[in-house]
């Protein structure tokens, strides 16, 4: 794991507590959300002219092939992951987009990766009952009630 997001432990919250409540939020969204970042991704098109990007912001898109054909010049962009080629592509074309994207910072976000990380770091939290021990450290890296009021604003939805 590399760290991009941006976060720095503290006394109480290691730089493996954070790295791993990053990566569980980043697994829930569904995409890394932040900061921005270069990616080349392939893509099946489903026999129309909308492809949909696995984003929610789209900063910039550099090149936009389908089946080794660039299309980059007939290809836009919208910055909610929407990319619409002015040609439609046959179901089941190869579609490969280099594309920026995400946000620079995500304060809401990155506050719930620090606080499930701070609740991972804090063992006095979980007790025993019977033989089961109930509480974190995995439980820490399941949103709160709240956290996932913020979570579901940067999640992706079902793509088809």
């Amino acid at each position: 794991m590399s760290n991009d997001h941006g976060l720095t432990p503290t006394e109480k919250i290691t730089a493996e507590a954070i790295e791993t409540a990053v990566e569980a939020v980043r697994m829930l969204a569904g995409w890394h959300v932040w900061p921005v970042r270069r990616e080349t991704i392939t893509l099946r098109a489903a026999g129309d002219r909308l492809i949909l990007l696995p984003t929610k912001r789209v900063e910039e898109v550099h090149a936009v092939t389908v089946d080794g054909v660039d299309v980059t010049d007939s290809a836009d962009a919208w910055e909610d992951g929407e990319l619409w080629l002015r040609d439609c592509p046959r179901e089941g074309a190869r579609v490969v987009v280099d594309f920026s994207h995400g946000f620079p910072e995500a304060p809401p976000l990155m506050g719930v990766c620090m606080a499930m990380a701070e609740r991972s770091a804090d063992t006095s939290s979980s007790y025993q009952v019977g033989g089961i021990s109930v509480g974190p450290p995995g439980s820490a890296l399941t949103p709160q009630s709240t956290e996932w009021v913020v979570l579901d604003r940067y999640k992706l939805g079902p793509i088809p």
